[in-house]
């Protein structure tokens, strides 16, 4: 092989490792989502399979997002929601509607983190880390209402085609069909593909840079 031949091979090798490493420092492995890291853990050699399995994947009817879910399910749909005199969201609706379901199934201290794998059926999710709890989210920010619409009654709100992340807005609501809701997954991502940011944030929040994100203050 020509020495030019090796050069090239060499250098796309590296390339490819390097972008390998680069995706990697940003993935669920290692960050709080990584449930194979906890103290006292049985299944050390899985990471996925504590909320996702490939085969069998859990068919609750209460479920209208099921991403080969194999965790616990929130079943409820009946949570009590934020409200406010100043919120012009509609919020009669279920709001668990979406990927939020799946993330109170562990986050309201109800269902075992590790239930998938059969293990520790007392190991629930911190306190701190708790939303949620007692069926409530009177106290959190809304979710399960229909953006779009919301923006159109609150001049305050940004429209969904407004820049995010790495894309728009509305590229991080659940598509139920008829709306466009506003889900947990809209502001966090769970596998912290978009970088190391506190919480698991789409978006670094120094100086309310979420916060301002949807919200014209």
């Amino acid at each position: 092989m020509k020495l030019i031949n090796i050069l090239m091979v060499l250098l796309f090798t590296f390339l490819l490792s390097l972008g390998f490493i680069v995706t990697a420092s940003a993935s669920v492995v290692n960050s709080a989502h990584d449930l194979s890291t906890r103290p006292g853990t049985v299944e050390t050699d899985k990471i996925c399979a504590f909320c996702h399995i490939p085969h069998h994947a859990k068919n609750d009817t209460v479920l209208d997002y099921n991403p080969l879910w194999s965790a616990g399910v929130q079943t409820s749909t009946s949570f009590i929601p934020y409200t406010s005199a100043t919120l012009d969201a509609d919020m009669t609706g279920d709001p668990l509607v979406g990927p939020s379901r799946l993330c109170i199934g562990c986050h309201d201290g109800t269902i075992a983190v590790d239930i998938a794998l059969k293990a520790d059926s007392n190991r629930m999710i911190a306190p701190p880390v708790r939303i949620g709890v007692g069926a409530t989210l009177a106290s959190d920010h809304p979710i399960g209402f229909d953006y779009i619409a919301a923006a159109a009654a609150d001049v305050e709100i940004q429209p969904a085609t407004t820049g995010f992340a790495a894309g728009t807005i509305a590229d991080y609501l659940f598509n139920s069909g008829a709306e466009q809701i506003m889900t947990c997954a809209t502001c966090h991502d769970v596998h912290e593909q978009g970088g190391p940011h506190e919480q698991f944030l789409y978006v670094n929040n120094t100086g309310s840079a979420l916060c301002l994100s949807c919200h014209i203050k």
